[in-house]
């Protein structure tokens, strides 16, 4: 996710510059003043989501770990499984590795649920930032 906030300072600083260059071009005192309020506004903006982006630590998957698991149970599996056994012996033991695989999903189901607050807090703060611009242009279109 944070490469999405990344773009989105990327973008507001990049406003903030073409505003600056032409507020310098302007002729009247008011579109110069106008320019440089919509520079500030969209800095702040760049800085604010600069540090909403500093502050989310993204979480990787030790997808490594999890393949570690994965074997174990596999190799368990087949060192258990062995002609001979009988119905309730190897359902036993199969309910055994089903009950790993099951322990593999559920931490990864946690994993998801984490990065889905992350992500909905971020939605929550574009989607803040979006109404901010609509506001702006309301106050631009009043002047």
């Amino acid at each position: 996710m944070k490469p999405i906030l990344d773009l989105i300072v990327f973008l507001e600083n990049d406003l903030a510059e073409c505003y600056r260059t032409l507020g310098l071009k302007q002729q009247t005192l008011s579109s110069t003043e106008i320019f440089e309020r919509l520079r500030l506004e969209t800095e702040g903006h760049a800085a604010a989501i600069q540090k909403m982006a500093d502050l989310i630590q993204e979480k990787t998957l030790n997808s490594q770990a999890i393949l570690g698991v994965h074997k174990n149970l596999k190799e368990i599996l087949i060192s258990k499984i062995r002609p001979g056994l009988d119905d309730h012996e190897l359902t036993a033991e199969l309910a055994k590795v089903e009950e790993g695989v099951s322990h593999i999903y559920s931490a990864l189901a946690e994993f998801a649920k984490v990065q889905a607050l992350s992500y909905d807090k971020i939605a929550k703060a574009v989607a803040d930032l979006a109404l901010q611009e609509l506001r702006h242009r309301d106050t631009l279109l009043k002047l």
